[in-house]
């Protein structure tokens, strides 16, 4: 399918193999959830089997057994296997489960909740972002704000964390004997402090990096510098040389600490010291990187600065004090601070607070808080689910032979990329440029999240995984991965429980299925979703639904079709509530940006194959699916005189779907179940900074929804609560954090 945006597509754009599915301001909650039971059947409850066949429409993965990789071969993946005497291929039911159940949160506005309450770090030099990283590392002594050096230990008696300061100046290269300073610089620390001890031990240095050394140039510390002395001259004194990583390839020097103090020793707090681990630690590190067995520290084979530190007596740190309390620290002079927002503060109280059931959860089910945790201070319970997958077995009786891809490197999608996770306004979503100028939205500032990521699918042609591996990348096996997969046109067979559903209910089970009966449309299900692998279409045989409760007039249970409408109509009634539009034309559900994007990531004809430098390329709306080299990723945000770019969204976007941009009511609003209520009368608006508008007559409460009504609703009145609870009326009511209104 060729359109002007893949027309436009270039290796300028930011490409990636995902996308996302913007993430809506509104949350769909059933008004008959606390009524739910797996022993009272509603009335109109159904129960009963659907058989269902997976058709796999490009080769497909559901991993089972592995291999690992080693320094002589990649590592492999097999198909899963039943355990009987056939071993016959089976797609487990948990793999189906998972990925329906997304596709329905996606399509009901159920909660985005399964997210990690990461707070990623900040240490980007490349186009604008600098500026923004270099105001966080500057000294404000006035304010009491002051960068120092030290040394990190762990004291025992104490069971906290210290900081011992001291001063600290820079040694050029060939003064700790290395005079290949280019090769040396790109070395991890641990290979560092290894050729530092070769060729300085008993030369000046001892096996610790110990001397004596004596300033030659005086000033700030930064431009302090020293030299190797012996211990008679006049004016040495001792210090301590310590290496760090590399953010700058022009770097020519490194660190002495020297002249501790120890009367000015500060504490550590837990919070700054967890977030200085979940920055530092690798994703092999345990949870615990200071348990017994990790105690002694990394070799030179450590891949990073921390695994060479951690569980070391005593590790050389920078760090940042506000009133001589510990803000934060990293492992070297430029280090990763942490930012300002964690995805939890970005995604929203509407997404964060479980008080009540969406209808994913009313479906499926959800476990109960742990004892003792609660949700923005609402303790909520389980539910179990009412459906059950079935696995899934291979209906042929002749097993088809596996075959090998071409090994690959899977890499992780980084969350702190902003340009790609990121909403960024400042940008041309055409293009996929920043104004001049202007500046990304980052995880520093009140960003809104991209939403739900996803993996467009394509035609079959252009399911593979992608070229072969760089040169540089081609001997480092234990990086690769070989996936073997069975062909397309697979056929799995299984069942599909359901138990007491609401017509609604089982009507979106079944949506999410089918997509609303579009056979076009596919999912990408198991390994190799960045390649096009794993895309499966459903067919299914709704004939065993039954009532819960026989009927007078033995009425049948609905078909397919009704059982779709009547989910559509639930969610057409709850949308248009909104009043959201286009220009000015309403908005239905099928037409909001969420199931635009969520539908156009479906459809395999939104792809096609384009040829670029003799190699097959899958082009999307957004760009090529595929991921970006490493080199480019700073190249991207306007590096080396590039223009910042960002990922554009797979569909067009016709209303911004934001907090800052909340709608007034439609002329005839409905509740989610389409019944009619009073319409608010529409008058002058009343801004909060310059995003949320609340129109005269909307009850405003802060701190919660026991606090003051605010009457005269101002930015100063809700600068300093923690929340504030927006009501327009009835059951359409948002709570969003402070901060939202005071950054819109």
């Amino acid at each position: 399918m060729n359109t002007s945006s893949q027309a436009q597509a270039t290796s300028d754009d930011v490409h990636t193999p995902y996308n996302f599915v913007p993430l809506s301001p509104y949350v769909f909650e059933p008004t008959w959830a606390e009524s739910i039971s797996h022993d009272l059947p509603f009335k109109d409850g159904l129960s009963g089997i659907i058989s269902f066949n997976v058709i796999s429409v490009t080769p497909l993965l559901v991993g089972g057994k592995r291999k690992q990789a080693n320094n002589s071969q990649p590592g492999r993946v097999e198909f899963c296997r039943l355990p009987d005497g056939d071993h016959r291929y089976f797609i487990p039911g948990s793999s189906l489960r998972g990925m329906v159940r997304n596709v329905l949160e996606i399509a009901s506005f159920s909660r985005m909740k399964a997210v990690d309450n990461r707070r990623f770090s900040l240490r980007d030099l490349s186009g604008g972002m600098q500026q923004l990283y270099n105001r966080r590392m500057e000294e404000r002594p006035d304010d009491g704000f002051v960068f120092r050096a030290g040394w990190l230990r762990y004291d025992t008696n104490k069971a906290i964390w210290i900081i011992t300061p001291c001063e600290y100046g820079r040694i050029p290269a060939n003064q700790i004997g290395i005079h290949n300073v280019r090769k040396f610089e790109h070395q991890p620390v641990g290979a560092k402090y290894t050729a530092v001890r070769k060729a300085m031990n008993g030369d000046g240095l001892n096996s610790r990096l110990e001397g004596h050394f004596q300033i030659v140039e005086n000033g700030k510390s930064d431009v302090r510098k020293l030299i190797i002395v012996s211990k008679d001259v006049r004016g040495a004194f001792p210090g301590t040389v310590v290496l760090t990583g590399q953010p700058n390839a022009e770097k020519k020097k490194e660190f002495v600490f020297f002249n501790e103090n120890a009367t000015k020793s500060v504490a550590v707090s837990a919070e700054v010291m967890r977030e200085f681990r979940d920055i530092h630690e690798t994703a092999a590190a345990s949870a615990d990187p200071f348990s017994a067995k990790q105690r002694d520290g990394g070799g030179e084979e450590a891949k990073s600065t921390w695994d060479y530190f951690k569980g070391k007596e005593r590790i050389p740190v920078f760090f940042h004090t506000q009133n001589n309390k510990v803000v934060s620290l990293g492992l070297a002079r430029m280090y990763k601070v942490p930012a300002r927002q964690t995805i939890h503060d970005l995604l929203g109280q509407e997404h964060l607070n479980q008080a009540k059931l969406d209808l994913a959860e009313a479906i499926f089910g959800r476990i109960a808080a742990p004892d003792g945790a609660t949700t923005d201070t609402v303790a909520f319970t389980g539910l179990k689910g009412r459906v059950s997958f079935g696995h899934a077995v291979l209906a042929s009786q002749i097993i088809p032979q596996a075959v090998e891809q071409r090994p690959a490197i899977l890499s992780t999608p980084k969350p702190s990329f902003a340009p790609a996770y990121l909403v960024q306004p400042q940008g041309n979503p055409a293009t996929g440029e920043l104004k001049h100028g202007a500046s990304y939205s980052s995880y520093e500032d009140s960003a809104t999240l991209r939403g739900w990521k996803r993996y467009p699918v394509r035609p079959l042609a252009a399911a593979r995984t992608p070229a072969p591996i760089p040169p540089a990348l081609v001997d480092k096996l234990t990086q690769q991965v070989v996936l073997k997969t069975l062909p397309e046109a697979m056929t799995f067979s299984g069942e599909l429980r359901v138990h007491n559903l609401r017509p609604m209910e089982l009507g979106a089970l079944l949506w999410a299925m089918t997509w609303g009966g579009n056979t076009a449309l596919a999912h990408a299900l198991g390994m190799g979703k960045p390649f096009g692998f794993g895309q499966v279409r459903f067919q299914l045989n709704p004939e065993k639904l039954q009532y819960n409760l026989s009927r007078a007039d033995g009425e049948k249970a609905p078909s397919l079709t009704e059982l779709l409408k009547t989910f559509e109509d639930v969610m057409e009634a709850f949308i248009q509530s909104k009043g959201l539009k286009a220009g000015d034309e309403p908005i239905g559900w099928k037409d909001s940006d969420q199931i635009m994007a969520l539908t156009a990531m479906a459809d395999p004809r939104k792809a096609e194959i384009i040829h670029v430098n003799g190699r097959a390329v899958a082009n999307g709306p957004a760009g090529w699916l595929e991921s970006m080299p490493l080199t480019d990723f700073a190249t991207k945000k306007g590096a080396k005189g590039g223009k910042p770019r960002f990922l554009r969204p797979y569909a067009r976007q016709q209303h911004s779907g934001s907090l800052s941009a909340k709608p007034q009511a439609a002329p005839t609003p409905t509740n989610a179940l389409g019944q009619s209520r009073p319409t608010q009368a529409p008058a002058r608006a009343v801004p909060v900074s310059s995003g949320l508008e609340i129109t005269a007559g909307t009850k405003v409460y802060a701190d919660g929804e026991l606090a003051t009504l605010l009457d005269d609703v101002t930015e100063e009145k809700v600068r300093n609560r923690t929340t504030v609870r927006v009501d327009y009326g009835d059951d359409d009511v948002l709570s969003i954090s402070a901060h939202r209104i005071k950054r819109a």
